[in-house]
């Protein structure tokens, strides 16, 4: 994933005159990063439930959570608003397979966390949920581990079926938890 972030780096070196929604790549990769620290508990949340981890723990070594943000213009400066910087723009589970299929350069990545997700799993972990953070309109993208210590009992942990909706709601109201 280190790769990842080196070659998101030199994109943005590379792209610096192109801008999102008014800013420039570099303060939009900020504002993700700050943004996605601020939401983590959330996304991690999100993970679990979107995946079905509770029920489905193998998931975490063939599929992930990707999440589509998009600038949030209502507010003038959106790059210094971190809890409101961006809105989700859409959210869906899918294969790490199809998306090395789409984006060949993401395949290290997911099978340098497949390997580490089954060193957990052999400590008795469940491994690591990941999530996948796309910034629509521009070429950032953030991989986002969770690792996850222990199995999941699905009677103490069930289901929130609407996880998708809580995820939504909470980034529109700038709610971090």
């Amino acid at each position: 994933m280190c790769k990842q972030n080196r070659a998101a780096l030199a994109i943005i070196k590379e792209q610096s005159d192109n801008t999102v929604e008014g800013a420039t790549l570099r303060d939009t990769e900020s504002a993700l990063k700050k943004w996605v620290q601020s939401y983590r508990p959330i996304i991690s949340s999100s993970v679990i439930h979107a995946l079905t981890l509770q029920t489905n723990p193998d998931l975490c070594f063939t599929h992930v959570l990707v999440i589509v943000l998009v600038p949030n213009t209502s507010f003038p400066n959106w790059v210094k608003s971190i809890p409101n910087s961006f809105l989700v723009d859409d959210v869906y589970p899918s294969s790490m397979d199809e998306l090395t299929s789409m984006k060949p350069e993401w395949g290290p990545g997911f099978t340098s966390l497949v390997e580490r997700s089954k060193a957990l799993r052999a400590k008795g972990g469940l491994g690591y949920a990941l999530s996948l953070i796309l910034v629509k309109g521009s070429p950032l993208a953030h991989m986002t581990p969770f690792g996850i210590d222990e199995m999941f009992d699905a009677g103490e942990l069930p289901w929130n079926y609407r996880w998708e909706e809580t995820l939504k709601d909470l980034v529109a109201q700038g709610k971090v938890v």
